[in-house]
């Protein structure tokens, strides 16, 4: 049984998926994006790309609202 979308991306063969949990800001989630792909191109894994935008993120917004919306779901590395 599949219980999100992210989890039938990771059975389709996704190996991570970064979902959010409500809407989020357009502008505040392509902020949030190009720090993590930033963060991967230095050889970050998943997981440490993923926090490192959220305080990013969180130091220009610090309501939870624009950063904590964020998951990783499948391989952190």
């Amino acid at each position: 049984e599949l219980t999100s979308l992210a989890s039938a991306f990771n059975v389709a063969g996704a190996s991570t998926v970064i979902a959010s949990h409500w809407e989020v800001d357009d502008a505040e989630t392509t902020r949030f994006f190009e720090t993590f792909y930033r963060q991967l191109r230095t050889g970050q894994s998943r997981a440490a790309s993923l926090r490192a935008a959220r305080r990013e993120l969180a130091g220009r917004q610090p309501h939870p609202y624009y950063w904590a919306a964020f998951s990783l779901f499948g391989s952190p590395r």
